[in-house]
């Protein structure tokens, strides 16, 4: 789906310290068709101004703007999570990830970088909201609310390693993959392509060992994490502890 196409539409809520940075996401979102909400990071979230995509621009990795996105993607919200960096190298933007951003940029960030991370964290937050509305049709017997929460926070908890896959992680991948392939999941190419993602390699690593260019090899992983309902690469662990 194209880019304009997912952003129509949308409510795109950026959240920033200053307004130099508003402005420059602002900009960048201008003529795309979407509804842009500009708050300040005191905000206090709520259910009922629901948005699609939450933009965060922060200096750097820090603990408000850590909490803000566990909020936001709690079962309630369900919204998630793109935080752009003032500053900070590959430290910074794994702690953005660990703590649950779907993508983590850092300034200056080209355009259309934002507006794939934009465009993927909106899908994200669709297909999450699909796994809330599925859980509460599914789930219609009374239940405490205390139950309910927990079950809802599942949504979004990794998976458990299932005692079945091989122990080795060389050799827990290569099962992860065949069996994907092996279920018409994914084509030969994309299992090859996420085998490397699994190994951790780079988008320039994967284009040199398949012979194909960077960006080919960034548009094969870009369709199958969408394919395998995959938020990020960061959220490879998820499927792989899960056995595929």
């Amino acid at each position: 789906m194209k880019i304009n196409v997912v952003l129509k539409n949308a409510v795109v809520q950026v959240i920033s310290v200053d307004e130099t940075s508003a402005d420059e996401l602002a900009a960048a979102l201008e003529g795309r068709g979407c509804v842009l909400r500009r708050v300040g990071p005191g905000l206090r979230l709520n259910a009922a101004r629901e948005c699609e995509v939450s933009v965060i621009a922060v200096d750097r990795a820090c603990g408000w703007s850590a909490g803000l996105v566990t909020a936001l993607r709690s079962s309630e919200l369900a919204c998630a999570a793109v935080v752009v960096l003032r500053e900070g190298g590959p430290t910074g933007v794994a702690q953005s990830l660990r703590g649950g951003a779907v993508d983590c940029l850092v300034r200056p960030v080209p355009a259309t970088v934002l507006l794939e991370g934009i465009t993927n964290a909106i899908r994200c937050t669709r297909r999450w909201r699909g796994r809330v509305a599925n859980a509460a049709v599914s789930h219609t017997a009374p239940r405490s609310s205390a139950t309910r929460t927990h079950a809802h926070a599942s949504l979004f908890a990794p998976a458990k390693t299932p005692p079945e896959l091989p122990q080795d992680a060389s050799e827990r991948i290569e099962v992860v993959v065949r069996r994907l392939v092996g279920q018409s999941q994914l084509t030969p190419r994309k299992g090859e392509v996420l085998y490397w993602l699994f190994q951790g390699h780079r988008y320039e690593d994967i284009a040199t060992v398949l012979g194909v260019a960077p960006r080919t090899a960034k548009f094969h992983a870009s369709n199958l994490l969408r394919k395998l309902e995959l938020d990020s690469r960061h959220d490879l662990p998820r499927l792989l502890a899960r056995g595929g």
